[in-house]
């Protein structure tokens, strides 16, 4: 959304459309707003006008070139991985200006938000905003990082920290959460666990995949629970092995009852090292929840409270010096907030586990090709960003000499 205002010449406002307004949780950061709260004018005030309200911002009866508040162009091609982005996206933004030129709003949205497509229009923008002040590698190339699996845009966490802090009560409990659990900034490991992720096995296990997104699984079921112990061991592995001397393990997962046995139950980790076999016994912490978390598309709530630990974890795992997450965007998000630096993916995308150290956890370097930038825009450039693939955690493969 940066990058269309950014090239449509439209000031961004984010208008949620979820269960509450997302200023039910974050607001600008302090001081853009001026209304008293102290911190200096660096972000960016993003909050839309109270007169796009939630029952007139969009006519589910008209089609999105009828509305009457706001109009809105679907990128209905360019996410076909057979198809050139640079040049659809160009072609879909002129044509989204001649929509909007007329209109105080306008929106876009895709097809398609399959990971892969989300990948492909995110490597887009990167491509956009890499280059390092024109310094160029030996090679004479510039790149960037590359993005797979769900894993979100490198610079997500410094876009997040411009653009976000979380509402007083909310930062409030966090840093109450964080002192109560023992958790500096940046000295302690993330691992998530998405339990009621919609898998083949949990299908023939439960018979169903209800429990998605509105919850219900029955985690104390002799079968689920078995089939969950192991990836949060292995999840707890992959987290360890990217920080072995950091004995803080925050435990994040959509199941209370995950999340209860896994910070009352110690697990001997560091195995698996080639250099040390002896392993190191440690109790990971966590917030111990009465109930499951909300999915934030699945549930209604009358309070926005009721929401407020899918923050709470979100924003500690970005906090934390490296995550391990499986399937799922949530995890990765966290993984983004931290800068993306660490990180390991501990499940494939079927559900199984998947151990560490492997390949899709690694990063890996892209060239910035020229032919694939949009309105003659060129690689490199004052004020982009520097890709170092020497910054990031790469766990060795096995037999490798790293």
């Amino acid at each position: 959304y940066l990058f269309v205002a950014k090239y449509t010449n439209r000031v961004l406002c984010i208008h949620w459309v979820k269960n509450f307004g997302l200023e039910e949780f974050l607001r600008p950061v302090a001081g853009v707003n001026n209304d008293g709260d102290g911190g200096s004018d660096i972000g960016i005030e993003w909050r839309c006008p109270s007169e796009l309200s939630r029952d007139r911002m969009y006519d589910l009866n008209r089609g999105s070139k009828r509305q009457p508040m706001i109009k809105m162009w679907k990128f209905a091609h360019c996410h076909n991985m057979e198809i050139p982005m640079a040049p659809c996206v160009q072609g879909d933004l002129a044509k989204a200006m001649k929509l909007y030129q007329d209109n105080k709003y306008g929106t876009v949205g895709m097809v398609s938000r399959e990971p892969e497509r989300i990948n492909k229009v995110n490597l887009l923008v990167q491509r956009h905003s890499y280059g390092g002040d024109d310094e160029a590698s030996e090679d004479g190339m510039h790149y960037m990082p590359d993005i797979y699996n769900w894993q979100h845009a490198e610079m997500m966490g410094d876009i997040f920290r411009v653009m976000f802090e979380p509402i007083p009560a909310l930062a409030k409990r966090i840093n109450a959460t964080m002192a109560n659990l023992g958790l500096v900034e940046n000295e302690f490991i993330s691992t998530h666990v998405r339990t009621r992720y919609p898998t083949a096995r949990l299908r023939i296990i439960v018979g169903h995949l209800k429990f998605d997104k509105d919850g219900g699984l029955d985690f104390e079921n002799k079968n689920i629970k078995s089939y969950m112990v192991g990836i949060m061991r292995n999840a707890l592995e992959c987290g360890h092995m990217l920080a072995p001397n950091l004995k803080k393990i925050f435990f994040v997962s959509d199941h209370n009852e995950a999340t209860r046995y896994a910070i009352t139950n110690d697990f001997t980790l560091g195995k698996r090292r080639q250099d040390k076999g002896k392993g190191i016994t440690l109790r990971p912490v966590g917030v111990d929840r009465e109930k499951e978390p909300l999915h934030m598309e699945g549930n209604h709530s009358v309070n926005a409270l009721d929401f407020f630990p899918v923050f709470e974890d979100l924003l500690i795992m970005g906090g934390s010096r490296c995550v391990s997450h499986g399937i799922g965007s949530f995890g990765s998000f966290g993984a983004a907030l931290g800068g993306n630096k660490c990180r390991a993916i501990h499940r494939k995308y079927t559900g199984q586990t998947l151990q560490c150290p492997n390949e899709i956890s690694l990063q890996h370097p892209v060239v910035i090709n020229a032919t694939e930038m949009i309105f003659g825009e060129t690689t490199g450039g004052e004020g982009k960003l520097t890709y170092d693939i020497n910054s990031y955690v790469q766990l060795p493969m096995p037999g490798s000499d790293n």
